[in-house]
């Protein structure tokens, strides 16, 4: 296990997922008064930084293969848990229920993680970002324009593939913010089989995050609340809007998953003609979590992104 220094919060590594050497971790509290859970792993002569800002129930632990991937090619990396997730302060009593009040809570995050450990962290900055991760670095852009050298989206959630669409959205508007989304109360994503399962089809990285859950349930984050739907549908538009996205000069690549469940990749094409300089492409035979997917498809993510950051 990573022994953390005094006071400061704990990383959890199993057999099958250890803890890439040299993590620094720390608290870092927001201005409205969450704290966050931050690791940091800095490098002699450092390309960069690479920042990772996950998906929605994610954790850092999830990560530790991608970062040991993304030290071996010379970068340091900063990862932390959003409000409501991870080893971060949870919203409700209710641990297990996915909430947020608005995204742009999530802004606020990066900004204080940003804040806090960024004179440590060698530029340029490029964001590493995932699903919900990649609508946040999306608005990041359009809010501070510059604030990376280059962002890299894995299948973001730009749009979210549901039926009835409109319908749900309407709904999330009226319904109690706070209540688990029909069906959540009995989600436990750390006895979730592999069979069904929308996001990977590589089995043993799937059972690898579960066995991190199953070890350690405070890490757990169920189903979505109404709340956070509601602020999903909310965000989604801004940060797809065209002239905003128009604006961005930083150069982005975005990454669809071939057989998504998750989000629509339609929206994709959207968003990569808006931009001025986006580079895209699709993995075919690739569910949702690409970082997390079969080598085969893990070893186009990593050429695409070494083509990317070169």
């Amino acid at each position: 296990m990573h022994k953390p220094t005094d006071d400061a919060p704990r990383l959890f590594e199993t057999p099958a997922n250890p803890c890439p050497p040299g993590a620094e971790t720390s608290w870092v509290r927001v201005r409205d008064g969450v704290r966050l859970r931050v690791a940091t792993w800095p490098v002699n002569n450092a390309r960069g930084t690479v920042i990772v800002l996950q998906g929605r129930t994610e954790f850092i632990e999830k990560y530790f293969e991608t970062i040991g991937d993304l030290l071996a090619r010379g970068f340091a990396v900063v990862a932390f848990d959003w409000r409501g997730q991870g080893g971060s302060d949870r919203l409700l009593p209710r641990a297990l229920k996915g909430h947020v009040g608005s995204f742009s809570d999530y802004l606020a995050d990066l900004g204080a993680v940003l804040e806090s450990v960024g004179a440590t962290c060698p530029k340029p900055w490029v964001a590493l970002s995932h699903s919900m991760g990649g609508l946040t670095a999306l608005q990041a852009l359009m809010a501070h324009p510059g604030l990376f050298a280059r962002v890299v989206l894995s299948a973001p959630m730009t749009s979210i593939r549901l039926r009835h669409l409109g319908a749900i959205a309407a709904l999330a508007r009226i319904m109690p913010k706070r209540s688990f989304v029909p069906g959540g109360a009995a989600f436990n994503p750390a006895t979730e089989p592999f069979e069904g399962n929308r996001v990977t089809h590589d089995r043993a990285r799937f059972m690898r995050t579960r066995s991190v859950l199953e070890e350690n349930p405070d890490l757990r984050v169920g189903s979505p609340t109404w709340g956070w739907l509601d602020a999903a549908f909310r965000a989604m538009p801004q940060g797809t809007d065209r002239k905003a996205l128009a604006a961005i000069d930083t150069p982005v690549l975005l990454l669809s998953a071939g057989e998504d469940q998750i989000v629509d990749n339609h929206s994709h094409e959207a968003v990569a003609k808006a931009l001025k300089t986006c580079t895209t492409l699709k993995i075919r035979g690739a569910r949702h979590e690409l970082m997390m997917e079969m080598d085969a498809v893990r070893h186009q993510f990593w050429r695409a992104f070494d083509g990317f950051v070169a």
